[in-house]
C-alpha cells in the first residue's frame, strides 16, 4: 500500500495529533480542516487512504464521501470514518451506501487505525 494519507477533520487538535503518530509510522500525511478543499487535494496529492470525519461543519463526512465515491478515479480509495457521536442501523446504512469501510469511534487510539490500515488488502465492507 502506497503511505499517502490524507486527513479531513475539523478539530485541528487532533490532526496534529493523528498526523504526528502516522508521520511517525512512515505515512507521507496531507492534513486538512475544510471540505471545499477534500476533491482539490486528492487530485494534487493522490492518497492510498482517507480518514474522514463523519461530522464537519457545513458539509458532512456522509456528503464528503458521497462526493469522492461519484468520481469515478477516486472511487477505489478506502475512506475511514471518524466520529465522537454514535451512530445506529441508519448511519450504518449510510456509511456504507456513501462508501465509509470502517469508522472508529473518538477517542480512539491511533496505533488501533494505523494497524487497521496496514492490515488493508483492499477495500471491505465491515459493516
Amino acid at each position: 500500500m502506497e503511505k499517502k494519507i490524507m486527513i479531513i477533520d475539523d478539530d485541528r487538535e487532533l490532526l496534529d495529533k493523528l498526523s504526528e503518530s502516522l508521520v511517525l509510522s512512515g505515512y507521507d500525511v496531507t492534513a486538512i480542516n475544510d471540505t471545499k478543499l477534500v476533491i482539490e487535494m486528492i487530485d494534487k496529492i493522490k492518497p492510498a487512504v482517507i480518514l474522514l470525519d463523519i461530522k464537519m461543519p457545513g458539509k458532512d463526512g456522509f456528503c464528503v464521501a458521497s462526493e469522492i465515491k461519484n468520481i469515478s478515479k477516486y472511487d477505489n480509495i478506502p475512506i475511514i470514518g471518524m466520529t465522537g457521536g454514535f451512530y445506529g442501523d441508519d448511519d450504518t446504512w449510510l456509511m456504507n451506501f456513501c462508501g465509509i469501510q470502517k469508522c472508529f469511534r473518538k477517542p480512539f487510539y491511533p496505533l488501533d487505525l494505523i494497524n487497521y490500515i496496514e492490515t488493508m488488502k483492499e477495500p471491505l465492507k465491515l459493516f
